[in-house]
């Protein structure tokens, strides 16, 4: 259990594309967990009060695949309110995934793996697309075929994939928004300096955490929840609230 107290960022997006009944939605971003909560973390969440809680990978870590904590989160993060994942690069190099996948299934989660559902506030709908990272079999081809696929009406379309650095990709395809984790921050950051390192980026990342644009397609970066790898300066870990308008 790891005790620091995570940031509370809060984002207001303006999507021309969202339907008028999901002006307000909220939404709470969790992203890079690495098996580590905060003891804080249930009471904040709580406060956010959420509609929808998105889980874009790395609950656990691959290193030390210790899935109680993350587990027991989780079983009451789902008494607040729906809650939707997305594998990330730990649990693609895990055996044991599909037990996990299951347990989080059984719990109550809805996993989004290269498929798509529907998500309504009152008579209205978007649609809700996640993606497994590609290193799950077919990689960056078959995040591609799904996305394809996937993106295939005008419904507004809110993506769920742990990969930043995919933006262009997501974009090109007409996401309206994009929710995602993995870069960690950037490890370390300055005034002026938008992270130093994250992977699958390499050195001073473009996409570290924050809101980014591209076109008509929105990112949303979270800067994790977890100290792995333990070395964060300037770049507290963070709870991610976002409201839709």
């Amino acid at each position: 259990m790891f005790t620091t107290q995570p940031v509370l960022t809060q984002y207001e997006v303006r999507l021309s594309r969202l339907p008028e009944a999901f002006d307000g939605f909220s939404i709470a971003l969790i992203s890079d967990l690495h098996g580590q909560v905060a003891k804080s973390l249930l009471d904040q969440l709580r406060a956010c009060r959420p509609e929808l809680i998105a889980v874009t990978g790395d609950l656990i870590d691959s290193g030390k695949p210790k899935t109680a904590a993350a587990l027991s989160f989780l079983r009451e993060a789902l008494a607040i309110a729906p809650c939707f994942f997305v594998p990330g690069n730990h649990e693609s190099r895990l055996p044991a995934y599909p037990r996990i996948r299951e347990g989080l299934q059984q719990l109550g989660m809805t996993v989004l793996e290269d498929r798509a559902v529907s998500f309504h506030r009152g008579s209205s709908e978007i649609w809700l697309q996640g993606l497994a990272d590609p290193g799950f079999p077919g990689g960056e081809d078959r995040m591609e075929r799904a996305l394809a696929a996937m993106c295939g009406n005008d419904r507004f379309r809110l993506l769920l994939s742990h990969r930043p650095e995919y933006f262009p990709m997501y974009a090109r395809y007409g996401v309206d928004l994009t929710l995602s984790g993995h870069a960690h921050g950037g490890q370390i950051r300055l005034p002026g300096v938008n992270g130093l390192f994250a992977p699958g980026q390499g050195f001073f990342p473009k996409w570290a955490g924050g809101v980014y644009q591209e076109a008509n397609s929105t990112l949303i970066v979270s800067r994790g929840l977890s100290h792995c790898p333990p070395l964060r300066i300037g770049n507290p870990t963070e709870l991610v609230s976002i409201t839709l308008r």
